[in-house]
């Protein structure tokens, strides 16, 4: 437990320092990383060498091609123009497009790595599992990125100096600080209070009433932090919503992976934690449903 609390006191404030910095190298460093070294976990496990590879190679390519289009044209804007040819693309409507497509693959990539015992050694299965931690995350990424320009244009409409990197307060920020206060609710109610198993045949070690300190948390902490992030509380609900329910869901997608694979923990990457998969597996797939609200709603 101690392991846990220091790795938390230590990571948790540069990550927040991180989201904080207007620049898109800042929020690029911090998926790519989440992203290189969670396709480690998972390919580890898989013997698939390869395929980690191709999935940071990818994902490299993906991060500079999004930084380079964050600061003059870029694909998504070019087949815009032609397709309806239409002079002008906003930032909003480009990100809407990468979100159908990440929330598409992730849904994709989950089929994948919930497959039978009797494909676990297809090499194809683990490629299209990949998209299951790769797709999310680069959603992550160009969220910011959006949120960034909005704090640019912001800054412009006041009359600042646009250029600035004064820490800002995010969205994203919003997001993850919630999806932290479900995940210690969850423990430390299942710790607490914890009698009935909610998936024994998934997870034995989480129980109902560790996924209801889990919802009343994230409930509660979006509740808490709305005015602080100016996000309504529609939105705020619907974000609590999604990271009760799809963060839980998450969460136990992976626990069954790592049950067809006979792992524990998915590394040791965080004292305390395990893997950083372990901390990330509830995010994957809430994380593009909550961006959709806080962008759209």
């Amino acid at each position: 437990m101690l392991d846990r609390i220091l790795t938390s006191v230590i990571l948790g404030p540069l990550v927040i320092l991180g989201l904080m910095i207007p620049h898109p190298f800042s929020i690029a460093t911090i998926v790519f990383i989440s992203i290189s070294i969670s396709l480690y976990e998972y390919t580890k496990h898989l013997s698939q060498k390869r395929i980690f590879g191709i999935g940071v190679a990818l994902s490299l390519f993906v991060i500079f091609w999004e930084i380079i289009s964050y600061y003059q044209t870029g694909f998504i804007e070019y087949f815009y123009k032609n397709i309806y040819s239409s002079d002008v693309m906003t930032s909003k409507e480009k990100l809407g497009i990468i979100l159908l497509i990440g929330g598409m693959s992730t849904l994709w990539g989950i089929k994948h790595i919930l497959y039978s015992e009797a494909s676990k050694k297809s090499s194809l299965n683990h490629f299209f599992g990949m998209f299951w931690i790769v797709s999310p995350l680069i959603c992550i990424f160009n969220a910011q990125l959006y949120f960034i320009k909005e704090n640019i244009g912001q800054r412009i409409a006041s009359e600042m100096n646009p250029i600035s990197y004064d820490i800002f307060i995010t969205p994203l920020l919003f997001y993850i600080l919630v999806q932290w206060a479900g995940d210690t609710g969850g423990i430390l109610f299942g710790k607490l209070f914890g009698r009935h198993l909610l998936a024994p045949t998934i997870s034995p070690n989480k129980t109902r009433e560790g996924s209801i300190g889990y919802s009343f948390f994230s409930l509660l902490a979006s509740w808490w932090l709305a005015p602080f992030f100016s996000v309504m509380y529609i939105q705020s609900i619907l974000v609590a919503l999604f990271v009760a329910v799809l963060g839980q869901i998450g969460d136990l997608s992976e626990s069954k992976w790592k049950r067809l694979h006979d792992v524990k923990d998915s590394g040791r990457f965080l004292p305390g934690h395990g893997g950083l998969l372990d901390r990330l597996d509830s995010l994957l797939l809430s994380s593009i449903p909550s961006m959709l609200v806080l962008i759209y709603f």
